[in-house]
């Protein structure tokens, strides 16, 4: 395990002859803070002014390599599945992900 407490954190358990993914190093932020680490701890540069930022819109979950965004309605243009239901109600997406109904959450 390599880390930096609160930065990144690279856990290589198992990894030998695996391609490496994303999730072994927590993904794009974790390399965006690294890079913020770097520059103000190591190379000893102003932090930049923090900005306002607006709060977002959009609402976005991800669960490892599935990416889905909520909507309030079904887009028109919204392409019909076929699919059958798993016994206890949840959708299954493929991958070990499912789609659980609102009320069994």
């Amino acid at each position: 395990m390599f880390e930096i407490v609160g930065v990144i954190r690279l856990d290589t358990t198992d990894l030998h002859g695996k391609a490496f993914d994303w999730c072994h190093y927590g993904g794009p932020l974790a390399l965006y803070r690294l890079a913020q680490f770097t520059r103000i701890s190591v190379l000893k540069d102003d932090p930049p002014p923090r900005k306002v930022l607006p709060i977002p819109t959009n609402v976005v979950y991800q669960q490892g390599n599935l990416i889905l965004r909520k909507v309030d309605e079904i887009p028109r243009d919204a392409v019909p599945v076929k699919f059958e239901r798993l016994p206890d109600g949840r959708i299954p997406l493929g991958d070990g992900h499912v789609l659980v109904p609102k009320d069994k959450e």
